[in-house]
């Protein structure tokens, strides 16, 4: 089957829909589905190679040669496969570098192995690169460690499309189509040509084509071209609002936005990642709703043996207000005065940076809290493992919380905020502990409860690890590929 998946959400941007799309399309190919994803334009800063203009040994790749030529499926000099995934069918991200350049003023890099670029003429068509023996570890969409080099002094051109050059190893990889946009509403909405878009549609003759995320261009459109087309078309919502299930504020609101109503009733078939999302979507449609959540790869983040005698607490997610850390940093506050071996890691990064570092001196946390930023897939993975209390302290719009999935998965026991879709995964004091939004107090209290209490964390955290194995990556795709050949 052919599966085009639109959103506008993927690489550059991190976050749950990213994730979510990363890993269908992986496991979509494991499958035997030809996958394509189609994304809004990428603009990323970077610096040129001073060796940009050396020679290159490589054969250049243009077009749909890129990830087609010989099936998608090229080999080294020694005749075999080269292997890009993991065991468990997850990119082995140790294979990928990530360099960032500029090319004729058009920011372009690649993350997390996939080639990130916007021609100006046309949408441009990429594959994932595997990495070069001597190029750099993938640091999570903010740059290689050692500079912006360009390695061999491979040259890649823009002439009214994005000649890309094929990087010494043989890959097999999923394409990755960039449209243009002749609106932009924001630095992150922006509204490509429909006509770019069935153009594209009609030269891949996609079986499904998959929108991702309900209120946003390239998915609501997508799904208007492709009812013209005649294509069937998945629809699946990833978000909720604030109040997300009061109807009387949204029933009425869907039609004074009646726009999103006629582009989201488009969709042959609606998915959503949980109840509290289905119940949002359900105030623009009176289309039934499926619910097949968000997934993980269990066998990559489990630990071999988790150490329950720390006292290290750990947050992911983007700095944000809605994700509630500086309410976190109030609870840290309490428990340093009660356990001054506490410690709390925060990855991420967002718009509060500068207010959440404030905030940590302001409360004298220097010496319990630490920033990571930037963390590759396997750094992000030891943190999970290495840690004894996962908290999400959210305020609203968590329609689900992938960064939930893989804390159980790494057998870390859970406080979380009980609000949206955080409880429906959590079933409290069983998996988990979930406390009421922006109770700082109620927070810190369990924080100390289960850094003092190790067979409980022990009894919380090993009921997780059973219950996160229902949300395998390989038992989601089986549910959504029932849906596409329903």
């Amino acid at each position: 089957m052919k599966v085009v998946i639109c959103s506008d959400y993927f690489y550059p941007t991190i976050g749950g829909v990213t994730t979510h799309i990363e890993n269908l399309a992986i496991n979509l190919e494991k499958n035997g589905h030809e996958v394509v994803i189609i994304t809004k334009g990428a603009r990323l800063n970077g610096s040129r190679s001073k060796n940009g203009n050396s020679s290159n040994k490589n054969r250049e790749f243009t077009n749909n040669e890129w990830s087609r030529e010989n099936g998608g499926k090229n080999r080294n000099d020694n005749g075999n496969r080269n292997e890009i995934r993991n065991k468990n069918g997850a990119l082995n991200r140790s294979s990928f570098k990530m360099l960032p350049g500029i090319v004729n003023g058009l920011g372009l890099g690649i993350v997390n192995g996939i080639w990130l670029g916007a021609a100006k003429g046309t949408g441009s068509e990429i594959g994932i690169i595997p990495k070069n023996n001597k190029g750099n570890e993938n640091q999570h969409g903010n740059g290689c460690k050692n500079g912006n080099i360009i390695p061999n002094g491979n040259e890649i051109t823009n002439k009214n499309r994005i000649d890309v050059t094929k990087i010494e190893s043989d890959f097999e990889g999923i394409e990755v189509i960039r449209l243009n946009s002749f609106f932009r509403v924001t630095k992150s909405l922006e509204v490509p040509h429909t006509r770019e878009l069935e153009k594209i549609f009609r030269r891949i003759d996609p079986d499904v084509i998959h929108a991702h995320h309900a209120f946003s261009p390239v998915s609501l459109l997508s799904l208007s071209v492709g009812k013209k087309l005649g294509i069937k078309s998945i629809l699946t919502t990833h978000s909720i609002q604030f109040f997300y299930d009061y109807d009387y504020i949204w029933m009425p609101s869907s039609y004074i936005l009646f726009p999103y109503r006629r582009y989201i009733n488009n969709a042959d078939k609606i998915v959503a990642v949980s109840k509290a999302a289905a119940s949002f979507i359900s105030h623009f449609t009176n289309k039934d709703v499926s619910i097949i959540p968000n997934g993980v790869n269990v066998k990559e983040i489990a630990p071999q043996t988790k150490n329950y005698e720390g006292k290290n607490l750990l947050f992911v997610g983007r700095f944000v207000y809605r994700k509630g850390l500086h309410l976190l940093l109030q609870a840290m506050e309490d428990v340093v005065k009660e356990d001054k071996e506490a410690k709390l890691t925060i990855v991420g990064k967002g718009y509060f940076n500068h207010i959440i570092k404030l905030l940590i001196r302001a409360l004298d946390l220097q010496k319990n809290v630490i920033i990571k930023e930037g963390l590759s897939r396997g750094e992000l993975i030891k943190e999970y493992q290495a840690s004894n209390v996962f908290m999400m302290p959210s305020i609203f719009g968590e329609s689900f919380g992938i960064v939930l999935l893989e804390a159980m998965a790494s057998k870390t026991p859970i406080v979380a905020s009980n609000q949206g879709g955080i409880k429906e995964i959590i079933k409290h004091e069983q998996t988990g502990i979930l406390v009421e939004k922006n109770k700082v107090k109620e927070m810190s209290e369990n924080i100390l409860r289960l850094i003092n209490d190790k067979e409980y964390s022990k009894r919380l955290s090993s009921n997780a690890y059973k219950e996160v194995k229902k949300y395998d990556w390989s038992k989601v795709t089986r549910e959504i590929e029932n849906i596409y050949n329903s």
